[in-house]
């Protein structure tokens, strides 16, 4: 689906009412599809899925949680993952479990497991990469909290 975390789509479609232009949106498979087979994680049932500059712009990550799963989009370079590991830093363990997913879905599809405080390191990073952040566990029976 096109209008899956792109607020592109947002805009176009208001400018197009806007000026009486009729949009037409063709459904296909997102992004999603493929970057969760490749990480291969239950992210149910409360997966958050926030864009990476949103992110990276703020300095509390607005929409994640620890206790949830987590997907950042959009994490088009290395200068946006910087910031968004350096807000995430401020609510996660700086050796957190990272999934970065490059080119998901297709033939040059890259999956690297590293810690959050190296997210930022990966040359695979660019316009088609993905980071997952797994809810913080820690304590008996599937708690999760930090520090718990």
């Amino acid at each position: 689906d096109p209008c899956v975390a792109e607020n592109s789509v947002a805009i176009l479609r208001a400018k197009a009412a806007d000026a009486g232009v009729k949009v037409t949106l063709v459904p296909g498979v997102s992004f999603l599809e493929p970057t969760l087979a490749a990480i291969g994680a239950d992210v149910m049932p409360s997966l958050s899925i926030v864009d990476a500059i949103d992110v990276a712009r703020s300095a509390h990550a607005i929409g994640v949680t620890c206790d949830s799963p987590t997907l950042l989009c959009q994490l088009h370079s290395n200068a946006v993952a910087s910031d968004a590991k350096l807000t995430l830093m401020t609510q996660f363990p700086a050796d957190h479990p990272v999934v970065l997913v490059h080119a998901a879905g297709t033939v040059d599809e890259i999956v690297e497991h590293v810690e959050l405080h190296e997210m930022d390191r990966s040359e695979h990073v660019g316009i088609l990469s993905s980071a997952y952040l797994p809810a913080v566990s820690t304590g008996e029976g599937g708690d999760k909290s930090i520090g718990a």
